[in-house]
C-alpha cells in the first residue's frame, strides 16, 4: 500500500491522507478548493481505481523497475496500461486523471522515446512493436467484420428483389427454391440462408419470430416489420429492404425509401395453384404502412 501510495501525486497523496483522517468528499471540497462536492466524490473514486490497478499489477510493475527504466513511475504504468491492459487512450486517461486522450497519447510516446533512446531496452521495445503489430490487425479484423455485418444485409435485399414475384403463397409453406411459402416460412428460411437465425429455432409463426428480436425504431435491411392487433397477437411478418429504385417504361425512375417484401394477399388454406391464380406471392411494398395494422420494426442481430 506505501508503494501504491508513493505511485500517486502530491494532490493525490494528500486527499487519500484526509479519506484516512475519515473526512468526507464536501469537507475535501472545502479543504482542497473544489467548485462542488460531486468533484471531490469523483477524485475519491478516482485515487482509489488507481491504488486498487497498482495493487493488482503490483508484481508486474515491479518486474518493470527492477530493469531501472529511465522512466518515473507514472510513465511506466501507462505504458503498461497501453501494452498489457490494452487500454484505449480514453480509458488510461480516465484511469490516471489526464485531461483528455490526446494527453495520454503523449504521456505513452514520451514514455516509448525515452525507451528508444537506449540500446538497453530492445526486449522491451520488441514487446511494444509486437502489442502494435496485434491492436492494428485486430483493428483490420474488426473492420472486415463490419464488412460482412453490412455485406449480408445488402445480399439479402439483393436475393429478395430477384424472388418478387417468383415464389407463391401456400398455407404452412416453407420452401422458397420450390416457390412456395408463407409469410413467416419465407422469412426463417431467408434468416437462416444469410445465417441470421438462432441455431435452436423450430418452425414458427410470425407472433414466434417476433420475441427473438428487439423492438428498433431504425431498421436496416433485414430487419423485420411486424403487423398484428398488437405485440401479443402478431398475425404477419414482412422484411424491411429500405431504399429502392423503380424505373417504368418509359425510363423514368422513382425512389422509395421505406420498402418492405414479404407473402401478400394469402389466405389460410391456399395452395400454388389458387396463389398463382389471385397473385398472392412475394411481392414488394412501397411503405409499410400498406397494412393498417403495421406494429413496428424488430432489429435482426
Amino acid at each position: 500500500m506505501n508503494e501504491a501510495f508513493y505511485f500517486l501525486h502530491k494532490e493525490e497523496q494528500f486527499i487519500l491522507k484526509l479519506v484516512r483522517e475519515g473526512k468526507g468528499a464536501a469537507d475535501i471540497a472545502t479543504i482542497i478548493g473544489l467548485n462542488s462536492i460531486q468533484h471531490a466524490s469523483n477524485e475519491i473514486k478516482r485515487i482509489i481505481s488507481i491504488i486498487k490497478f497498482f495493487l493488482k499489477h503490483l508484481l508486474a510493475i515491479r518486474k518493470l523497475y527492477t530493469k531501472r527504466l529511465p522512466m518515473t513511475r507514472r510513465e511506466t504504468v501507462v505504458l503498461r496500461l497501453f501494452i498489457a491492459e490494452r487500454m484505449s487512450y480514453e480509458k488510461i486517461a480516465q484511469v490516471m486523471g489526464y485531461s483528455s486522450r490526446w494527453a495520454a497519447g503523449d504521456k505513452i510516446k514520451k514514455a516509448r522515446r525515452k525507451l528508444d533512446g537506449s540500446s538497453k531496452y530492445k526486449d522491451i521495445r520488441k514487446m511494444i512493436d509486437e502489442y502494435l503489430k496485434k491492436r492494428k490487425f485486430r483493428y483490420q479484423m474488426d473492420g472486415r467484420k463490419i464488412m460482412r455485418k453490412q455485406s449480408w444485409r445488402i445480399a439479402l435485399k439483393k436475393y429478395l428483389l430477384e424472388k418478387l414475384g417468383k415464389i407463391w403463397y401456400v398455407w404452412g409453406g416453407q420452401n422458397p427454391e420450390k416457390g412456395i411459402a408463407d409469410c413467416s416460412g419465407v422469412v426463417l428460411e431467408v434468416l437462416k440462408e444469410f445465417d441470421q437465425l438462432p441455431d435452436d429455432t423450430k418452425d414458427i409463426t410470425a407472433q414466434g419470430i417476433s420475441r427473438l428480436y428487439n423492438i428498433t425504431k431504425h431498421p436496416e435491411p433485414g430487419d423485420l416489420a411486424f403487423y398484428g392487433k398488437n405485440w401479443s397477437k402478431v398475425t404477419h411478418v414482412m422484411i424491411y429492404i429500405g431504399k429502392v429504385t423503380i424505373t417504368n417504361q418509359n425510363g423514368k425512375q422513382t425512389v422509395y425509401s421505406n420498402c418492405v417484401a414479404g407473402m401478400s394477399g394469402g389466405k389460410k388454406f391456399m395452395t400454388k395453384k389458387w396463389a398463382r391464380m389471385v397473385g398472392a406471392g412475394l411481392w414488394l411494398k412501397f411503405t409499410p404502412r400498406y397494412r393498417k395494422d403495421f406494429l413496428g420494426y424488430r432489429k435482426v442481430l
